[in-house]
């Protein structure tokens, strides 16, 4: 529900075209697709926009854990256009799109009207020249299975303050018509439920007397769990019993002259306008928590004189008693789950975790804090601060923190920091790869938390790659006031030894079980740490500049990270390379267990010259030889393999066949 921002009165002028006027729910549109349109490209549009502008293509409308519904796929772009609301207007159902710009679909194109007016919309003189572009309402046709969308240009923008944008294209007769729908599983959602109204100042009526929290309970009424009774118990007022109906993605209260207080003419009533009829809406965030999407409120009768002048009508005159613009529906429980609000430190945890770029002005330090608010109304943790930066009037409320159901981790989403120039430039959030992906916040096993790597860019409307400003990694985080556990402190394990690895592999000529030898190497400054020197028989040390190297993860000497790396080079810059169980570059883990033993994780053999995997080692787990028994699968001598390899680094009994081998660690041309 955040990105809404339903606030004071923005929120009572949005309801003008309320959502319980609709004769249809939002599920019914999910499904694939058909967009098409009739696209006129202008001389300005270069072959790259024709390439990503489509007039044909397959959309998708889906939920969306923030917003109403999302549509992926609106005239040929991946990225998602978000539907704020449905409703009616004069009768005819409709999508609300907020901001058809937000987020943007083409890194360097906007939406704009038919006319081709800037969409960010020109201020100058005192007065609005040119409106912003936005809100747009798409028709829905629900049972006809089509969305009509008006006119549109797609234009690009090189002057700000220029009332007309460069038109690329100009989109008509667009519509979206459904291919295949969605089937959206409905779950039993009765139970106890606690209704918790949100704490910003407009979101309830200052100096009410009506509770701001109350308890709803859901009886199901049908086999299909979309039919229930909301009994609703109010604290000094009596039960009230409403239908309510569940669609998988929102729960809708009706009510028809319904009061709270019937004696004192209270009932309840929309936020805005004299209905006596209507719905309180809540938006799925799970089967057991809920957030209030439209508003509702309590409000007095009053009659007044009909159109004749004659006839009594009974109307709600807007002497509110209370309002809810924004809250929660929770279902009760015993335990109390954990509260991830609150102000986070975030600091480095070595002399290379920091890496300044660019500084752009800001001084960047080792050390800094976010900040966590719990939004009721919506449901959401947000983050509303980053470096004493506050984030939320740049990304509508905040950043998305979103913890596990296990509770193990937190997804941090990234966005805005600061506004360098308006409309032109902004510092932002970024995860280790410079990317929008979310930044991960991991709950280790002690209860410490660490993120592995953030990065914070200047992003440029039209430029597509950012630039990097700053760059952090292995970043230990601690809340503020949170009692501290007392950790079990393992002992630091000693990786040094003699192992025999033992696996299942599946090509025969690759042996599932040999040794492997792990060194200390502190004699280069900054390059202390572990290495394996020895491994499936090859001498691994000179090729690989030291050994193998293991990566403690996020500090953690229980658990390490070895990289894909060199084997054996079989000819002048061809090798046989150690890559992950899909041949990919991510690290192999080696994790300690507790009787001792390693595991490893899947791991393949692979020719670097043709990129064929030769052989793929699973199950594989590492026993330290502490009793001096050596596996004699392969005998090496002074660093040397003895035996038959051909080529691909596959063992041989004989040579049976012309070719060059390597017998013995020397490469042997049989003719």
């Amino acid at each position: 529900m955040k990105k809404n921002y339903f606030l004071s009165i923005c929120l009572m002028l949005f309801m003008a075209v309320q959502a319980t006027a609709q004769s249809f729910t939002i599920d019914q549109l999910f499904g694939k697709w058909q967009f098409t349109a009739d696209v006129e490209f202008t001389d300005a549009a270069t072959q790259a926009h024709k390439d990503v502008l489509s007039d044909n293509c397959e959309a998708v409308i889906s939920a969306d854990e923030t917003y109403i519904a999302k549509i992926v796929g609106f005239a040929g772009s991946s990225v998602q256009q978000n539907v704020n609301m449905i409703g009616a207007k004069n009768g005819q159902d409709m999508l609300k799109i907020n901001n058809l710009n937000n987020p943007q679909l083409w890194s360097d194109l906007l939406l704009a009207n038919e006319n081709g007016d800037n969409p960010y919309g020109v201020f100058a003189d005192g007065e609005w020249k040119v409106q912003s572009y936005g809100p747009v309402y798409y028709n829905v046709y629900a049972t006809e299975g089509l969305i009509t969308i008006p006119d549109f240009t797609v234009v690009k923008i090189t002057d700000y303050q220029a009332e007309k944008a460069t038109i690329i294209a100009k989109y008509t007769n667009v519509k979206m018509t459904l291919v295949e729908a969605e089937v959206v599983e409905v779950a039993d959602i009765s139970g106890e439920y606690q209704f918790k109204a949100g704490a910003g100042t407009y979101d309830t009526m200052a100096g009410s007397v009506i509770p701001t929290e109350f308890a709803v309970k859901l009886a199901k009424k049908s086999e299909d769990n979309k039919s229930y009774d909301a009994t609703i118990a109010i604290e000094g007022y009596n039960p009230v019993t409403l239908p309510a109906s569940y669609n998988g993605v929102s729960v809708l209260f009706d009510y028809d002259n319904t009061y709270l207080d019937e004696a004192n003419g209270i009932r309840f009533a929309p936020m805005y306008g004299d209905a006596t009829a209507g719905s309180i809406e809540f938006k799925s965030q799970d089967e057991t928590a809920f957030s209030l999407y439209s508003g509702f409120a309590f409000a007095s009768d009053a009659t007044v004189k009909a159109a004749d002048g004659v006839t009594d009508s009974l109307v709600v005159n807007g002497n509110y008693h209370q309002w809810y613009t924004s809250g929660s529906l929770k279902m009760a429980t015993d335990a109390p789950a954990f509260d991830w609000a609150g102000v986070y430190t975030v600091k480095t945890t070595d002399e290379n975790g920091l890496y300044v770029a660019d500084a752009a002005g800001f001084d960047w330090p080792t050390e800094f804090q976010i900040e966590v608010e719990y939004n009721e109304g919506w449901g959401l943790y947000l983050v509303t601060k980053v470096f004493g930066m506050d984030v939320t009037a740049l990304n509508y409320g905040g950043l998305d923190f979103i913890p596990a159901e296990d509770g193990k981790s937190v997804d941090i989403k990234t966005g805005y920091l600061y506004t360098v120039s308006p409309g032109v430039a902004y510092l932002a959030l970024r995860d280790m790869n410079m990317s929008t992906e979310a930044i991960e916040m991991v709950v280790n096993e002690d209860g410490t938390m660490s993120v592995a790597g953030l990065s914070v860019v200047t992003v440029i409307s039209g430029v597509e790659t950012p630039t990097l400003n700053a760059f952090y990694s292995n970043l230990a985080v601690t809340k503020e006031g949170a009692e501290p556990e007392t950790p079990v402190v393992p002992e630091e394990f000693d990786w040094a030894g003699e192992y025999i690895l033992t696996s299942t592999v599946d090509n025969e000529y690759y042996q599932p079980t040999f040794d492997v030898t792990i060194i200390y190497d502190g004699s280069t400054p900054g390059y202390e740490g572990y290495y394996i020197t020895s491994f499936m028989g090859y001498d691994v040390k000179e090729i690989n500049y030291g050994g193998i190297y293991l990566t403690p993860v996020n500090g953690n000497t229980q658990a390490v990270d070895m990289y894909f790396t060199n084997l054996y080079m079989l000819e002048e810059g061809v090798y046989l390379k150690m890559l992950d169980g899909n041949a990919g570059n991510t690290p192999i883990e080696l994790t300690l267990n507790a009787d001792g033993t390693i595991s490893v994780s899947d791991f393949t053999v692979v020719h670097s010259g043709t990129n064929e995997q030769l052989a793929k080692y699973t199950n594989v787990v590492l026993t330290k030889n502490n009793d001096d028994t050596a596996i004699e699968n392969v005998v090496v001598e002074n660093n040397v393999v003895k035996g038959i390899f051909d080529m691909q680094g596959r063992k041989v009994n004989a040579i049976t066949a012309p070719g060059l081998y390597i017998v013995n660690g020397k490469k042997v041309l049989v003719k």
